[in-house]
């Protein structure tokens, strides 16, 4: 949908097992809730992120955020889903108040908030302990407030 059907799952398939075939590290982002996304659309990303969970090096998961001149955003405001005036800096997951927004006329906010931290957990355990120590150290240094936030958001969906 968002890439125009100009990738399909089978080409993707095809994009990792040949990344994988020659040696080199595959590091994914999967979006999930745009606007007509299905329940069972997203439950085929799970299966194929599952699926391919021993080849992708690494993985984050997020909730679709529209961009402003974008084709989803001017859905999204024929649709009412985004009000004349708001702006798109509110949008983020991390925005500092902490909340999420869906944009999905199918799938609930809740829905999607659970599927990304079950997504983002197993992206992390595939980190070892040691490297996820420096790796919230130097964020901790360089911004408390966002690992705050970060950490109170994966511990909430416990």
């Amino acid at each position: 949908f968002l890439k125009g059907n100009t990738a399909s799952v089978i080409q993707n398939q095809v994009a990792i097992d040949t990344v994988k075939k020659v040696g080199l590290r595959i590091f994914g982002n999967f979006m999930i809730g745009s606007i007509t996304e299905t329940k069972r659309e997203i439950e085929m990303t799970k299966k194929f992120i599952k699926k391919n969970n021993n080849k992708i090096d690494f993985f984050q998961t997020y909730i679709t955020v529209p961009y402003p001149g974008t084709s989803i955003w001017e859905m999204c405001k024929e649709r009412k889903l985004i009000q004349e005036g708001e702006k798109f800096e509110n949008f983020y997951l991390f925005n500092g108040d902490n909340k999420s927004r869906s944009f999905s006329d199918t799938v609930s906010l809740d829905y999607l908030e659970k599927t990304v931290v079950e997504l983002n957990r197993m992206a992390l355990d595939k980190i070892p302990l040691k490297e996820k120590f420096l790796w919230a150290a130097n964020f901790i240094l360089k911004d408390p407030k966002q690992v705050f936030l970060r950490a109170y958001s994966y511990l909430r969906g416990f």
